[in-house]
């Protein structure tokens, strides 16, 4: 099986794939995170969403998921005061590069 590109190679989008303690250094504009846990991971996209916010403000997060238990993890993050926008998997790559495109120039008129 071939590896499959990021869902934002050919956008026009400069991606990175950053770990949560580089993003203050290195804060991207936008966040996609996955909200489960996947492979055995025990920290949710939520938590990570929390952890980014936290060294980078200013950075948007965006989480998805196609698991019926990513609400969950929502509600918990907004007990702490952090809301998040969360996409529901599958996401059709048109949605998805419209979505961040919105995000990224909110973040602009913002700054």
């Amino acid at each position: 099986m071939e590896p499959r590109s990021p869902p934002l190679s050919g956008s026009g989008f400069p991606f990175r794939i950053h770990s949560a303690v580089d993003a203050g250094n290195n804060a991207p504009d936008v966040a996609l995170l996955a909200v489960v846990p996947t492979h055995g991971d025990n920290i949710d996209g939520a938590s990570v969403g929390i952890e980014i916010l936290k060294v980078a403000p200013r950075c948007s997060v965006l989480l998805f998921s196609g698991h019926s238990e990513a609400m969950t993890y929502i509600a918990r993050a907004a007990e702490k005061g952090y809301h998040f926008e969360l996409l529901a998997m599958p996401i059709p790559p048109t949605v998805l590069l419209s979505k961040v495109k919105e995000l990224i120039e909110c973040n602009c008129r913002d700054h």
